[in-house]
């Protein structure tokens, strides 16, 4: 049985290129959200095995229903970004959220 995904990324060209490469490497994706408002009703919904997040463009929605999920529902986050001024600010962001029961962060570089 393939692990479960449910991507969090408000870009939907780079959602579908992450899509893509996930379930190119034995992931389904069970949902792709542009924000993390309904995160938690999907999560409950979907029982997905991890949950990734865009943190490019963060809402507030998102930030706090990756700690309950985190907290509540102990289902694994990796977060990642692409901006360099994000990948600061949110460090601290993920030093927290590591601190909570995320599972990673990743740097996204750019494409050529």
């Amino acid at each position: 049985m393939s692990p479960r995904v449910i991507l969090v990324d408000d870009e939907t060209e780079r959602a579908t290129s992450v899509r893509e490469a996930l379930e190119a490497n034995g992931f389904d994706v069970v949902a792709v959200l542009e924000t993390g408002a309904g995160l938690p009703h999907q999560a409950e919904q979907l029982s997905p095995d991890v949950i990734v997040v865009d943190m490019d463009n963060p809402d507030r929605d998102t930030i706090e229903n990756m700690r309950r999920l985190t907290h509540e529902h102990h289902r694994p986050v990796v977060m990642f970004a692409q901006n360099p001024k994000t990948q600061a600010i949110h460090a601290r962001a993920a030093g927290q959220a590591a601190a909570s029961s995320s599972r990673g962060w990743l740097s996204k570089k750019p494409s050529a």
